[in-house]
């Protein structure tokens, strides 16, 4: 798992189309910046039948073969900054999102796209 990159994709804390909606956006991202997609509904779902079970698991196969455990690491990164090993499994705190975020990772998004050959033309 050396220098490979991973995005979690967390529950959102709202009804089955709305968390599908948003793992399926993720999982464009994921795919658009290069990185591994690890889908974890936790506490926070309205899904979960327990504190310790991966509710998107419960319903669909994983997405990739890392689990949410082997990201609970300390020699891993993680953003924003109030995440780390320690509490990433906690439930989010969504009124915390930050708008600063959305466009930091949207910049990223947008010049992951703009890198890209083929898809310059979709986005001038």
């Amino acid at each position: 798992m050396e220098g490979k990159k991973f995005l979690l994709i967390r529950e959102i804390g709202m009804g089955l189309w709305n968390e599908l909606h948003h793992v399926l956006a993720q999982l464009l991202v994921a795919e658009i910046v290069g990185r591994i997609p690890v889908v974890y509904w936790g506490k926070g779902s309205l899904y979960a039948p327990d504190e310790n079970v991966n509710a998107f698991e419960e319903f669909f196969m994983p997405v990739s073969d890392l689990d949410i455990h082997a990201l609970a690491q300390d020699k891993f990164l993680f953003y924003p900054e109030r995440w780390n090993s320690g509490n990433f499994l906690t439930v989010p705190d969504f009124s915390r999102n930050e708008p600063a975020i959305t466009t930091e990772c949207l910049k990223i998004v947008r010049q992951t796209l703009l890198s890209a050959t083929d898809t310059r033309m979709w986005i001038k």
